[in-house]
C-alpha cells in the first residue's frame, strides 16, 4: 500500500497559485509536450503570484523592481480579442 504524501500530492495550496488562473501551469500549457519555463513575479501591493506573459501584459520584472498583478493595477491585464 502505498500513501501519498504531501509531496506526492498534485494539488497545490492557494499561495502556490496564480492569483488570476488560479492554476500552477497555465492552461495553454497543459496540452503542450514542450518544456517551457514560466516565469513568476509577485505583485508588490497584495504578495500573490502571477503568471508572467500568460496572465498579465507584463513580460519581465527587474530583481528590485515593482510589480503590481492585474487585480491591483487593471491596466496590466491580458485583454483577449
Amino acid at each position: 500500500m502505498i500513501i501519498p504524501t504531501d509531496e506526492d500530492s498534485d494539488e497545490h495550496e492557494d499561495k502556490d497559485l496564480c492569483c488570476i488562473c488560479k492554476q500552477f501551469q497555465p492552461e495553454s500549457l497543459h496540452l503542450d509536450y514542450v518544456l517551457d519555463i514560466v516565469q513568476w513575479a509577485e505583485c508588490s501591493e497584495c504578495q500573490h503570484w502571477v503568471h508572467l506573459k500568460y496572465c498579465t501584459k507584463v513580460k519581465c520584472v527587474r530583481r528590485g523592481a515593482d510589480f503590481k498583478c492585474p487585480h491591483c493595477d487593471p491596466s496590466t491585464f491580458i485583454v483577449e480579442s
